[in-house]
């Protein structure tokens, strides 16, 4: 169970708890890693995705998870300004927000969970976390360990 918050950090589940200010459905993709059709969300300014229950993988899988560094494990977390998240499926009603007030301080946040693989990927860091990234010189993904 760790927190990654480094530009290119990945993590992947069956399940997955999202928490964003603001969203977008971009359009159809292949994921990063197994190349299979997935809707891709936008998630933009202070943006979660937390993974409530791992993959069941076989060996092969697993070592490409590894050589691509994609966290995969119960309680992984991305926490980041945007994020990337392809969901399996090939329609956007696949993952559907409720917006609470008060989630992120003074804003209110949408939430979803999927039943369905999800991939998140961080596309743009947290700016307060930049310097503390740009310093770690030999580890590619800070993490902080909860």
């Amino acid at each position: 169970m760790a927190k990654y918050i480094a530009e290119g950090a990945m993590v992947e589940g069956k399940k997955c708890r999202i928490m964003t200010r603001r969203y977008e459905f971009k359009r159809l993709s292949k994921d990063p890693i197994t190349n299979k059709t997935m809707v891709i969300c936008d998630l933009d300014r202070n943006c979660e995705v937390e993974v409530l229950e791992s993959l069941s993988l076989d060996d092969n899988e697993k070592a490409l998870r590894e050589s691509l560094n994609v966290h995969g494990e119960v309680g992984d977390m991305l926490e980041a300004k945007s994020i990337l998240v392809f969901v399996e499926g090939v329609r956007p009603s696949v993952l559907s927000f409720t917006v609470k007030e008060g989630q992120t301080g003074r804003h209110g946040a949408n939430l979803a969970s999927t039943n369905r693989r999800t991939i998140g990927k961080i596309k743009y860091v947290l700016e307060n976390l930049r310097k503390a990234i740009e310093q770690t010189s030999s580890n590619n993904y800070l993490t902080a360990e909860t």
